[in-house]
């Protein structure tokens, strides 16, 4: 695999990716501030897994 850097930003992201997946029952059913606390929660993530994609991008060897 590569890097330090490599492998602790796949192990990040591999974790973000997890955790939506564990949100999404309450994307389903949650309402008023829950909801938006979770989707507070959603674009935190996003930006980290935007991070992370890039970072992946660039140590990726052709």
């Amino acid at each position: 695999m590569g890097t330090d850097l490599e492998r602790r930003t796949r192990d990040e992201l591999v974790g973000l990716l997890d955790r939506c997946g564990a949100l999404a029952e309450g994307v389903r059913f949650l309402e008023g501030d829950d909801l938006l606390e979770l989707l507070d929660e959603l674009d935190s993530m996003r930006a980290l897994m935007i991070d992370a994609s890039l970072i992946l991008r660039s140590s990726v060897v052709r």
